[in-house]
């Protein structure tokens, strides 16, 4: 997942550049701009209002979280240190972070990929995700979501939730270069999801899968399954290893 690390060589190459942005100041939009320019800083968060349409340029942070208003279009945001949190019925392009989470309200359509290293992802109803999810070190939740390139993870453990549709593979890889968790990730695959592409796990995970889910070919797991008897939900497994979630 080298990929993840964009974010990080974006923004230290900012600061070299001394291109558009500032060092120590915030990125503010106001609520209802509209042809906007992205701009970038170093140790400042990012808020674009609700409204906004940013026809230009791109987000990144070295320290600073950042977060997007309801019904927005802005172009992809890259932060090292800081979360990513994006409000209701908004597009947007790639999101990336190295230490924090990205949260999505409903109905957000992402057209790239999400990665983080150190944090969760949580994607709601009735989003879209057009690349690929992935996290390291933070549990993914997808709820009544469509991803379109697949979902990774290494230590973090993946639920999927209502009616997500998975379009491609989802995969649980091993660590490099570093020794395996004595615990294993839990993947959480709940009624009505269907997975189009396989399950393939590089380290042991805790599969559990209900009965009335439909996935593809699972490779390097034996899978629990289970049933609405069961008293398996989404609930539960919110109760299981909150740590898992990330800053």
């Amino acid at each position: 997942m080298n990929t993840n690390f964009k974010a990080a060589a974006a923004a230290i190459a900012l600061v070299l550049a001394g291109c558009n942005g500032s060092i120590n100041s915030p990125v503010v939009i106001e609520d209802g701009t509209r042809d906007a320019t992205a701009s970038q800083t170093v140790n400042g968060r990012i808020r674009v209002g609700d409204d906004v349409t940013v026809t230009s340029g791109s987000f990144r942070s070295v320290n600073g979280s950042a977060t997007v208003g309801a019904r927005s279009v802005v172009p992809s945001i890259s932060v090292v240190n800081g979360s990513i949190r994006i409000g209701e019925e908004t597009r947007t392009g790639e999101l990336s972070t190295v230490n924090g989470s990205v949260i999505l309200a409903s109905r957000v359509h992402v057209g790239a990929d999400i990665n983080t290293v150190n944090g969760a992802v949580t994607v709601a109803e009735g989003g879209e995700i057009a690349g690929l999810v992935s996290a390291v070190n933070g549990r993914i939740t997808v709820q009544d979501a469509v991803v379109h390139g697949g979902i990774q993870n290494v230590n973090g453990g993946i639920r999927l939730l209502g009616a997500t549709l998975v379009h491609g593979d989802v995969v649980v890889r091993r660590p490099r270069g570093v020794s395996l968790r004595e615990e294993r990730p839990e993947v959480l695959i709940e009624r009505g999801v269907r997975v189009e592409g396989r399950l393939e796990f590089e380290r042991p995970v805790k599969l559990r899968i209900h009965r009335e889910a439909q996935v593809g070919e699972i490779i390097g797991a034996e899978p629990e399954y289970f049933g609405d008897d069961d008293g398996q939900s989404a609930a539960d497994a919110d109760a299981t290893d909150g740590s898992a979630d990330g800053g």
